[in-house]
């Protein structure tokens, strides 16, 4: 893993994202409603859905992360990779659970710390992923690489937060497209700095 300061393109970035997700949309966006469809229906049930939500979130954003690295390295993605994560379960659960309540705590403190919680931990699933490593070393990966080039990072997911923002204005129909970008945008940016890549593979 690299440990350099990333010199990141924001504008190629994003182009290259749009690029690839209007060639990809079905798949993109479809992973994506299949999410959001899950949670609401579990949304539905009391308590126990917020309960189920919580188990399942984190394999599902596995899966999808796994259909973003297919779709970057050009693996011909499908929507149903969303389900691979399941494959990973634990480390998927595990890790939406730790960084959910990182976030919280943070959150409660002041809500920059929740949101730096979630900048250092942003490449956690593309970690387990792409490296195959379980949840805590994954966690620790995305650390350790955000915190090294901590400016280009700020800079990085400042602009993603902004694009998030825009979906959400657009009356939320937005996030269906600014979500998807915002993930490719991020594994674009895991490839710069991390070093030789592996074949995406959710097993």
């Amino acid at each position: 893993m690299t440990t350099s300061q990333p010199n990141f393109d924001l504008g190629g970035l994003f182009g290259r994202a749009w690029k690839l997700y209007t060639e990809n949309v079905a798949v993109l966006l479809g992973g994506m409603l299949i999410i959001i469809a899950i949670n609401f229906a579990l949304g539905m049930i009391p308590v126990l859905g917020a309960f189920a939500g919580v188990v399942i979130t984190g394999p599902l954003l596995l899966g999808y992360y796994f259909a973003v690295l297919k779709v970057l390295r050009g693996q011909g993605a499908a929507v149903g990779d969303v389900f691979s994560g399941f494959q990973n379960f634990l480390p998927g659960f595990l890790a939406y659970l730790i960084i959910t309540i990182f976030t919280v705590i943070g959150t409660m403190l002041c809500v920059l710390p929740g949101l730096f919680v979630q900048m250092i931990y942003c490449l956690t699933y593309i970690f387990i992923v792409d490296r195959k490593q379980d949840f805590w070393p994954a966690m620790e990966s995305s650390r350790q690489t955000v915190m090294a080039a901590m400016g280009s990072w700020i800079v990085l997911y400042l602009v993603i937060i902004g694009i998030n923002i825009a979906g959400a204005l657009a009356c939320g129909v937005g996030l269906l497209v600014s979500g998807p970008i915002s993930a490719l945008i991020l594994a674009m940016a895991y490839e710069q700095v991390s070093g030789p890549t592996i074949q995406a593979s959710a097993t």
